[in-house]
């Protein structure tokens, strides 16, 4: 209804609204077959127009919706962007804490093997030189028994007894038996006697008074040892 009122308002313009003469010798067909063109050209126009029109509107409304959604998307991907940003950082802060606790045990484990180490060193070297001096006791004592005199002199002269029995491993019996007689009037109150359950240089003093000592110079050096290392024993 529209566009045939449009039709017809442009015909009427383009005329000025004259009404049709009718030529008598003309059936009046000529005019009415112009003016149908000229509506039709006017009509054709009115489309055309209107579907610029249209079609601009349309191209309008799709530029602004696309402008809509890329705005949404940009929004969104910044959001998204930064959520991304968050979430990743955090993930990295506790990848880094975890970390962090594993190296603090790591280096908390190694600062205690240092100390342990400190103290451990000293007691290794004493350990060492420990094993040296038994070994070299009991080499100098196989090659010179009489090497033993002060260090089994000393022993007998600090006990209080008029009478005590030096059991010896059978290795050491007969040579020690041999050189004690020559060690002085002190050794005139010493009777030495074999312990075959005694070891190389391990020695076992006996008093009258039933009483018994464990000694030789490596048990000697091994209490010292002990007494370094632990304390008194």
């Amino acid at each position: 209804m529209t566009l045939s009122s449009n039709v017809l308002k442009a015909w009427a313009v383009k005329n000025g609204m004259k009404p049709i003469r009718l030529d008598p010798q003309d059936d009046g067909k000529g005019q009415v077959q112009v003016a149908l063109t000229d509506a039709k050209e006017a009509a054709m126009n009115i489309v055309t127009r209107a579907k610029e029109e249209a079609r601009a509107i349309i191209e309008e409304a799709e530029g602004e919706a696309n402008q809509i959604r890329q705005q949404a998307q940009a929004q969104g991907y910044e959001q998204g962007h930064q959520q991304g940003v968050l979430e990743a950082k955090q993930q990295v802060m506790n990848q880094w804490s975890e970390m962090a606790q594993q190296v603090q045990h790591v280096l908390n484990k190694i600062e205690q093997l240092g100390a342990f180490t400190k103290l451990l060193e000293p007691e290794l070297v004493l350990a060492q030189a420990a094993a040296l001096a038994g070994k070299f006791i009991e080499n100098e004592a196989m090659q010179h028994p009489d090497s033993l005199r002060t260090y089994l002199t000393d022993i007998i002269g600090s006990l209080e007894a008029h009478q005590v029995t030096l059991f010896l491993s059978p290795e050491f019996h007969n040579t020690l038996e041999h050189l004690t007689k020559n060690w002085g009037d002190l050794w005139s109150q010493v009777k030495v006697a074999v312990d075959r359950s005694l070891e190389n240089l391990a020695m076992r003093i006996e008093t009258a008074d039933g009483e018994e000592f464990l000694v030789g110079p490596i048990q000697a050096l091994s209490k010292m040892l002990d007494e370094v290392l632990y304390g008194s024993v």
